[in-house]
């Protein structure tokens, strides 16, 4: 399998560390990002990425679906939200963009 680059977003380091271990191991390159600032630096400069992995709460700065939004107002990339919150179809919901999205639940 040829190396594919994988953004995971998470403000926990030590989540975003353990994730990205799980993902290396199946072979994936991972890129992590802790804020929704940086992973639409990262997201816009880097078209290696071919996946986002986005927690929806990422503390202080802009959260999950507004990261979202800016992205996909420029790139297209998939982006898979990750959550540990009951409400993750209203932080779904909210997302708007000219682009097509899915909801896999």
């Amino acid at each position: 399998m040829g190396s594919q680059k994988i953004l995971l977003v998470e403000d926990e380091i030590i989540l975003a560390l353990a994730k990205a271990g799980v993902i290396k191991r199946l072979g994936y390159e991972v890129a992590i990002a802790h804020t929704g600032e940086n992973a639409v630096m990262q997201a816009l400069d880097d078209s290696a990425i071919g996946l986002i992995l986005m927690d929806i709460n990422l503390g202080k700065g802009i959260d999950g679906t507004e990261t979202a939004r800016r992205i996909l107002s420029t790139r297209f990339i998939p982006i898979v939200f990750l959550t540990s919150h009951s409400e993750f179809l209203f932080f779904f919901v909210n997302i708007r963009t000219e682009r097509s999205r899915s909801l896999i639940t």
